[in-house]
């Protein structure tokens, strides 16, 4: 059974990280430090937007409406948060809008 998740549900720090995705189109999120599974904002990671020469690098339309359910990697990237507590996320790669990759440096010790 899929897991939904309205946007409406989302903390103000995951909904703030949404619309900055949503807002760069293409490019990285980095340095985005993580309190408690929530993406804390203090410092302010540093963003670099890509420009897709001859292509589409336009930020991502976002419906104004609240009430829409979140992308499955989006949920994902989430997910991870929650795994990661209290931490550092180095990057996240993101693609028209959506996160596709990020980089979790693991200081876990076996």
């Amino acid at each position: 059974m899929k897991s939904t998740l309205p946007k409406a549900n989302l903390t103000p720090g995951r909904k703030r990280l949404v619309r900055r995705m949503s807002k760069l189109g293409y490019g990285r999120i980095e340095e985005l430090h993580v309190l408690r599974g929530e993406p804390d904002f203090d410092p302010p990671p540093r963003v670099y937007r890509d420009i897709r020469l001859g292509g589409e690098s336009r930020p991502r339309y976002e419906p104004k409406s609240s009430s829409h359910e979140l992308k499955s990697v989006v949920r994902d990237l989430f997910l991870e948060l929650d795994q990661i507590d209290d931490g550092l996320v180095e990057w996240i790669e993101v693609r028209d809008g959506l996160p596709a990759r990020i980089r979790i440096r693991d200081s876990s010790t076996e």
